[in-house]
């Protein structure tokens, strides 16, 4: 209930206004890049979440389905006590990563379903049976056809049940690498097979690969982006240059939160060799495990890193551990925690409700810029009803709202830009225009005369007799 309530204060502007971006734009009745982009799966979620936007609906149906979500990864990692329950919790609904992906609407309910498959697949991968293996196989190859960054919350999250195990009496080295080796297994045989059928939908449906999707897929510079996918956590914390730790503020107190779990692992850390040796690997490749998006692909934007919620869950099963020997209540480390990680939170919620305030304004200036060129037009006395409108060219004179420069940049919350590939479907379906543009080739035809280059760099149409 908690996290539910969390989201309601993060998002509720969000869910109840029609925010724009140039994608959300674009795809107000569709699911946007699908099969082209690799998300077969995303073009299915159609059977489901039908083709149309709906701000409430979807944005209450996402938030409830990330909290299931969230009550399987407690499940999970055995997270106790309700303390640290509601921190974990109240910190995955607040995190920039899902404030972005709000401003995909269009998107929203299936990205959430799939976050919600990554998580299963961690639970079916964690079982012994041979059919719960598969499952959980499964359940990633179909996250990944929805949106592939959310394999990194899979594969993040299997590390940190790993170093939950280093924490129990009964840990046993053999039987922990011999999971290891499975869920690496797991990893791979989910990525092969979603690749797979990826290409065999390509192939029959005689789709290619978008641009987007062929420059990620045709990264070589592995090595560079490995050290990559290191260094820019520490950049994110020094800097916030990715968006997804929030503001100066928010970083300061998740680095006190961390700091706390890093001396209270020090504290409980394993006594036997064995155990503790493993746990210093995982935690060496969980950075990696993180930021594998920027590692395979060399991609970097807010929205890829929400598998660094696998983090906040590790801190809190350090601090729920049986192996504490204080008394949870008087022990001064966890209090820090538990403090710094809602202090972050509230940051958060602020973030959030200050981007989508950005996100509205820069919709009502793309407006009332909009209406005024379309009042332009239509006064002319050479405009009739069948007259073309050819939008060339850029606008510079459009106001930016400078006073939000200081804030974090989160992906797809800038707000809707006049200058956008969408801007005709901005004016027919948000203005209520209904005449006719003019065709890509039309517009190179009329941009080549020499009465248009003459034309002020500052004119935005330009009217087709």
């Amino acid at each position: 209930m908690g996290s539910f309530i969390c989201g309601l204060l993060s998002y509720t502007f969000a869910f109840t206004n029609k925010l724009l971006n140039h994608d959300e734009v674009h795809a107000l009745f569709g699911k946007g890049a699908t099969i082209d982009s690799g998300r077969w799966g995303l073009e299915l979620m159609s059977t489901i979440f039908p083709d149309f936007s709906t701000p409430w609906i979807y944005g209450v149906t996402s938030i409830a389905i990330i909290c299931i979500a969230i009550c399987v990864i407690v499940e999970l990692l055995n997270i106790r006590n309700k303390v640290l329950q509601f921190v974990f919790s109240t910190a995955v609904v607040a995190f920039p990563s899902l404030t972005g992906t709000v401003a995909y609407m269009f998107t929203l309910c299936s990205y959430s379903v799939a976050f919600l498959a990554s998580v299963l697949a961690v639970g079916f991968a964690r079982r012994n049976e041979i059919k719960h293996k598969l499952i959980g196989i499964l359940l990633s190859v179909f996250s990944l056809s929805i949106y592939q960054p959310y394999f990194a919350i899979t594969s993040s999250l299997l590390l940190v049940c790993m170093f939950y195990d280093t924490l129990q009496h009964d840990f046993e080295l053999k039987r922990e690498i011999k999971k290891g080796l499975y869920y690496l297994l797991h990893i791979i045989i989910a990525g092969m097979l979603y690749l797979a059928i990826t290409y065999a939908v390509l192939f029959f449906s005689g789709i290619e690969f978008n641009e987007y999707a062929s420059d990620s897929l045709t990264s070589n510079e592995y090595l560079t982006q490995i050290k990559r996918a290191y260094t820019m956590l520490v950049e994110e914390t020094l800097y916030g240059s990715f968006g997804f730790m929030g503001d100066r503020f928010c970083r300061i107190m998740t680095v006190v939160a961390f700091a706390a779990a890093a001396c209270k692992w020090v504290v409980i850390r394993p006594k036997n060799i064995d155990n503790l040796l493993l746990s210093m690997v995982i935690l060496l490749l969980l950075p990696l495990s993180v930021c594998s998006m920027e590692a395979l692909f060399g991609e970097t934007h807010t929205l890829l890193f929400y598998s660094f919620i696998s983090l906040y869950s590790l801190a809190c099963i350090i601090f729920d551990c049986e192996s504490t020997e204080q008394k949870w209540s008087k022990n001064v480390l966890t209090k820090i925690f538990v403090v710094a990680m809602l202090l972050s939170v509230v940051s958060n919620i602020y973030s959030a409700n200050r981007a989508y305030l950005r996100e509205y304004l820069s919709n009502e200036t793309a407006k009332a810029y909009f209406t005024s060129m379309l009042t332009r037009v239509e006064s002319m006395p050479e405009y009739t009803e069948g007259t073309k409108i050819a939008i060339i060219g850029d606008s510079n004179n459009i106001y930016d709202f400078p006073q939000f420069d200081s804030a974090p940049s989160i992906m797809g919350t800038s707000g809707y830009l006049v200058n956008a590939y969408s801007r005709e479907e901005f004016i027919s379906y948000y203005l209520g225009y209904s005449g006719k543009f003019a065709n890509e080739e039309e517009c190179k035809t009329i941009s080549e005369t020499e009465e248009f280059k003459e034309m002020s760099k500052k004119t935005e149409y330009k009217e087709i007799d």
